[in-house]
């Protein structure tokens, strides 16, 4: 009996594996939720193993959920209905990190899974690049809205592909992979993709002093830049150009104005609107509000509820109470900076947690899983630098369920193996 029970819960396991390797494979379109419905199953089927008392939950499960729950609350505390979390324009836009991060939340329920993951994933890199490759031919924009989501699907499938490139068949998908990147136009997601390879080559050669400070180039610089484009912002009158059709007539009536430091604005616009538009006017607005609630935010998905109305002690803790209320795509256009505006120091300190745990996970694995974990965590920090990915569904939930299924890999931990084993010799001691 104890040995039929042990068989079943096995097979439940790589039931839910799989559902989050179909997930993955179904991450060709952003046009359609499919994706996000194998993980919403996969959870309905890992439910009584996460509900259980006896269930031994991980670390990067606990931060996972410790910031989805601090995300709730924040929401409700700033004036959502928590009838909010049942609807779904709610999670398409301003919640969509309660999709992203969902398959961090299955990890319990597939610790030790058997799937043949190396066959899965070289399926799914294969069959993504042919698909994604045809279409940027053929159709382009059919499959996706967003030449940035397209980028980061692909980005994290050729992260994936180079894991895999032990075997020399890899490198025909390979090739195909690094042509639909090159046709997606997404800098973002190429110079994550560049930044996540220099990185990790850096810390296997055991210079992880220099990886080290190259990351925190990468990282707080892109920050401190917000601060220099936070002071610029402030000196020409604080104006909110959220949209960037709108940048180009702004800088025209800025310019117009006499503002200072407006000759700056526009000498970087001339060269790359996109990039000027981020830097001093986007990402000024996220540091303003993350200064107004240095604490907990403003209120987690209340970024695009502007005009701002702020409660409470400005520089200290307040929250946007405005009843104008948006589910929309705007965003910070950088992770960091929008957890800081939305959450504070708690929030953000929880997602910096949560990002070491899964990098502390991948220590145990073999180093064909291990690297390939890396290269994913570290893609999804780096091109969060330049949009807002780490919560981005096209990007993360593909990203996300490969890290889950390779953490949680029988086969790729020698502590899960012995751990099985161990289970299979009990019944028979019995």
């Amino acid at each position: 009996m104890a040995q039929s029970g042990l068989i079943s819960a096995v097979r439940i396991k790589d039931g839910i594996a799989f559902l989050l390797l179909l997930s993955s494979l179904s991450a060709v379109t952003s046009r359609a939720p499919i994706s996000p419905l194998f993980v919403a199953l996969a959870m309905l089927v890992a439910l009584p193993a996460l509900v259980n008392p006896a269930t031994k939950i991980p670390r990067t499960t606990l931060w996972c959920g410790a910031f989805l729950l601090m995300a709730s609350l924040s929401a409700i505390a700033s004036g959502l209905s928590p009838f909010v979390f049942l609807d779904y324009s709610f999670y398409r836009y301003d919640g969509n990190a309660f999709i992203s991060l969902l398959p961090f939340l299955l990890l319990p329920a597939i610790k030790g899974h058997r799937l043949p993951l190396r066959i899965g994933l070289e399926l799914t890199v294969s069959s993504i690049a042919v698909v994604l490759l045809s279409s940027e031919i053929l159709a382009p924009e059919l499959l996706f809205n967003s030449h940035n989501a397209l980028g980061g699907v692909i980005s994290v499938v050729l992260l994936v592909n180079i894991s895999l490139l032990d075997r020399r068949y890899m490198f025909y998908p390979l090739i195909l992979n690094i042509a639909a990147l090159h046709m997606s136009d997404s800098r973002g997601s190429a110079i994550g993709l560049i930044a996540a390879l220099v990185t990790l080559s850096l810390v296997e050669r055991g210079r992880k002093k220099m990886a080290a400070w190259f990351a925190g180039l990468l990282v707080v610089g892109s920050l401190l830049l917000a601060v220099v484009g936070h002071h610029v912002w402030r000196q020409i009158g604080s104006p909110e150009v959220l949209d960037i059709d709108n940048f180009s007539s702004a800088i025209e009536t800025l310019g117009q104005s006499g503002g200072e430091g407006i000759e700056s604005v526009s000498s970087i616009g001339s060269r790359g609107s996109t990039i000027s538009h981020r830097v001093f006017f986007i990402w000024p607005v996220a540091v303003e509000d993350f200064l107004s609630s240095p604490m907990v935010g403003i209120g987690f998905s209340r970024f695009d509820d502007r005009p701002t109305h702020l409660e409470g002690i400005p520089g200290l803790i307040a929250r946007n109470d405005s009843p104008n209320i948006h589910h929309s795509d705007l965003h910070a256009h950088h992770s960091f900076l929008h957890v800081a505006a939305e959450t504070g120091l708690v929030g953000l300190s929880i997602i910096v947690a949560f990002l070491v745990s899964i990098w502390r996970a991948s220590e145990s694995l073999e180093p064909i899983w291990r690297r390939m974990v890396r290269y994913l965590l570290l893609y999804a920090i780096y091109s969060s630098c330049t949009e807002h990915r780490l919560f981005t569904p096209a990007q993360m939930l593909p990203a996300a369920a490969i890290m889950a299924l390779v953490i949680t890999y029988a086969g790729g931990d020698q502590r899960v193996r012995g751990f099985l084993a161990d289970q299979r010799r009990e019944p028979a001691q019995r």
